[in-house]
């Protein structure tokens, strides 16, 4: 906390506050979405940022060290659940392995090498990353779920409403977005037009100018869906008190091919 050159004061002190309420508020929604983005349940994505966070930030080497969720993460954890017939226990797997090359590239100074990766490359990585994110959001943003034989949603064990199934590859997801077309929540798509118009202008305005703008969009869709409710009824998620367990997750040996095959891109 404090620095070789300079005590930490009560200045630095308030703007870290303040700062860290920001990010705290901008995570614990972030965590959730992308938790159920890659297959996983909204409790585990809670307490992974939690947990990540605090670990990040006391054993951390380095005051420029970004952590956070990983949004280029996604189609690559939702691929690992989709194709396991072990579900989530082989992504926790997959990250521990991705862990232990990441510790073992650094002591290595394998760190260096970025530099002779071309930058064609990092930017079609991270495009290809950005459209496959859309593709499966796709569904969110129309409002398409899936309803049973009398037009009801359907809701699943986690009291979530059931969205349509997610797939590996980028064109079935088109493709089953495509097929529901007909059944687009209008009120919905003006929710995501709104909250995406607040992220890209909010900051431009003069009062709202530092505070960044996924906290202006959350804070604006959240209100308009909790004001407006009754014409779309977005579904909630109720977090139960809990107390959480500490469990290795279960290796297969049969799958140590998979693992290793996942582990290599998540450690990029």
């Amino acid at each position: 906390m404090t620095s070789i050159n300079k005590p930490y004061t009560k200045e630095a002190l308030k703007a870290d506050l303040i700062a860290g309420l920001i990010v705290a508020v901008i995570s614990i929604p972030l965590g959730l979405a992308f938790a159920i983005a890659s297959g996983a349940t909204p409790i585990q994505g809670l307490i992974t940022s939690v947990v990540a966070g605090s670990f990040v930030a006391i054993f951390g080497g380095s005051k420029f060290q970004v952590a956070g969720a990983a949004a280029a993460l996604i189609p690559i954890l939702a691929g690992i659940t989709l194709k396991s017939s072990n579900g989530f226990q082989d992504v926790m797997v997959a990250g521990l392995i991705a862990g232990v090359l990441l510790v073992i590239m650094g002591w290595l100074r394998f760190g260096k090498l970025i530099e002779y990766i071309p930058y064609p490359v990092v930017l079609g990585f991270t495009s290809g990353i950005a459209i496959s994110i859309v593709a499966t959001q796709l569904n969110n943003i129309f409002g398409l779920v899936l309803k049973n034989a009398i037009g009801e949603k359907m809701i699943g064990a986690t009291g979530l409403v059931q969205r349509l199934p997610s797939h590996e590859f980028f064109h079935d997801n088109m493709y089953e977005t495509l097929k529901n077309l007909s059944h687009i929540n209008a009120w919905s798509v003006l929710l995501a037009c709104i909250t995406l118009v607040a992220i890209i202008f909010g900051p431009k305005l003069p009062p709202l100018k530092r505070i960044p703008g996924a906290l202006i969009g959350l804070i604006v869709g959240t209100t308009i869906a909790m004001t407006f409710h009754s014409l779309w009824k977005p579904s909630r998620v109720y977090l139960e008190p809990f107390h959480p367990i500490c469990l290795l997750p279960v290796c297969r040996k049969s799958a140590w091919r998979g693992y290793s095959n996942s582990s290599a891109p998540l450690s990029r």
